[in-house]
């Protein structure tokens, strides 16, 4: 009895700890987005100067970037869901966070470097 109720406790503070985790991958997400957008303003700017199609290029850019974060949202949820399944949530998170870290810093780096 004691085995079966440890087991679903671990089992519910798991999948807590799988929307937790979402929600941070989330905040990376974001951060990416944003970084990114501030990437491709830079390279923009420097290679064009008509300031009616860099709006134009900011925004469908952002349309684009802020489609493919809402379907990796769904996609990250359902591969964490199945971490806690199979016990390695905690690898899966810090292979999506830290491919997302990667991300942000070279978006940076090219900010940087372009700008």
């Amino acid at each position: 009895m004691a085995s079966n109720r440890s087991t679903v406790l671990k089992k519910s503070f798991l999948t807590v700890m799988q929307y937790v985790l979402w929600a941070i991958t989330i905040l990376l997400g974001l951060w990416c987005l944003l970084v990114a957008r501030g990437a491709i303003n830079v390279a923009y700017i420097l290679t064009f100067a008509n300031q009616w199609v860099l709006r134009a290029v900011d925004r469908f850019s952002l349309l684009i970037m802020g489609i493919i974060w809402l379907v990796a949202i769904i996609i990250v949820e359902d591969y964490l869901g199945k971490g806690v399944d199979r016990g390695d949530l905690y690898k899966r998170f810090l292979k999506i966070a830290g491919a997302e870290v990667l991300f942000g810093a070279l978006m940076l780096l090219v900010t940087a470097t372009v700008g």
